[in-house]
C-alpha cells in the first residue's frame, strides 16, 4: 500500500467510528422506560429557549427528593422512574439552583423543561412543569 493513502485511510476510519458512535449513543437516549405498576417517568428536557436563554456548556444536574438523579446538556431528555408518590424537583448548575417544585406522581409521565435565563446583573436557573400525561 503506498504512503499517500494512509492518510485516507485514516480519516475513513475515522470518521466511520464517529457515525458508529453516535447512533450508539442516539439509540440509548432513547430508550421507552416502562413503569411498574406504582410507578411514575420524568421527563426533564433542557432547552435554551427562554427568554434570553444562552447556552451554556455542561450539564445542568437533575434532583429529585435532593438526590442527584441525572445531569442533562442542552438539546438533550433525561428519562427515569420514580416510585408514585409526592416529591420534590429541582436542577443545579453550579453556582446556581433552581426553586424546587413540589408534584405528585401517580402513575404519570410527567414532563419538565430547564434552562438558563440571562438576567441584567445574574443567570438564574429556571424549571417549569410542562405536561403530564397517564401511562396506563
Amino acid at each position: 500500500m503506498r504512503k499517500k493513502w494512509i492518510p485516507h485511510i485514516i480519516a475513513v476510519v475515522t470518521f466511520v467510528a464517529f457515525i458508529v458512535l453516535g447512533l450508539a449513543s442516539a439509540s440509548s437516549s432513547s430508550i421507552d422506560l416502562r413503569a411498574g405498576a406504582d410507578e411514575s417517568i420524568i421527563v426533564v428536557t433542557r432547552s435554551d429557549t427562554f427568554k434570553g436563554g444562552r447556552t451554556v456548556r455542561g450539564s445542568i444536574r437533575i434532583f429529585i427528593d435532593n438526590q442527584e438523579k441525572a445531569g442533562v446538556r442542552s438539546g438533550d431528555t433525561a428519562n427515569f422512574v420514580i416510585p408514585n408518590g409526592q416529591h420534590t424537583i429541582e436542577v443545579r448548575a453550579s453556582p446556581m439552583a433552581s426553586q424546587s417544585v413540589i408534584f405528585e406522581a401517580n402513575s404519570q409521565r410527567i414532563f419538565f423543561t430547564t434552562g438558563i435565563v440571562e438576567g441584567f446583573l445574574v443567570n438564574s436557573l429556571r424549571l417549569a412543569q410542562t405536561g403530564v400525561t397517564p401511562i396506563r
